[in-house]
């Protein structure tokens, strides 16, 4: 669900410890039981008959990731009113051009959030649904 981007988001910032599974853990258990099953399916798929044939098909849980990561996670569309009253409400900037770099390297950085979520689930799978 949408609910729960931000603090996947917000949790594969800060550093891998156990804190982290345990945390992820609670959030995936908050998922509809019919995604969560659909998650599991899939993912175990992914690891048991993809990522297992890496050597292969050069299909890493990473690479696995970043292919399905911004189709399983992402944010809740915003509508063209929420896009109008951002650009109302944002600073103007000064120069454009760095304030265009700036939102690059920090969508780079979510898309780089989502992947590592995204590929911690996969790897952890067994233990995490």
């Amino acid at each position: 669900t949408y609910s729960l981007y931000d603090p996947l988001i917000e949790l594969f910032k800060k550093p891998n410890n156990e804190q982290r599974k345990i945390t992820l853990k609670e959030y995936l258990s908050k998922l509809p039981r019919e995604n969560a099953k659909m998650l599991h399916y899939i993912f175990t798929f992914l690891k048991m008959d993809v990522i297992r044939f890496e050597s292969t098909n050069r299909m890493s849980a990473a690479n696995i990731a970043a292919v399905f990561g911004p189709n399983v996670l992402k944010p809740k569309p915003i509508t063209e009113k929420q896009k109008q009253q951002q650009l109302a409400s944002a600073p103007i900037a000064t120069n454009p051009i760095a304030a265009a770099e700036l939102a690059a390297i920090a969508a780079m950085q979510e898309i780089k959030n989502v992947n590592d979520c995204v590929q911690y689930i996969i790897e952890n799978i067994d233990n995490l649904l």
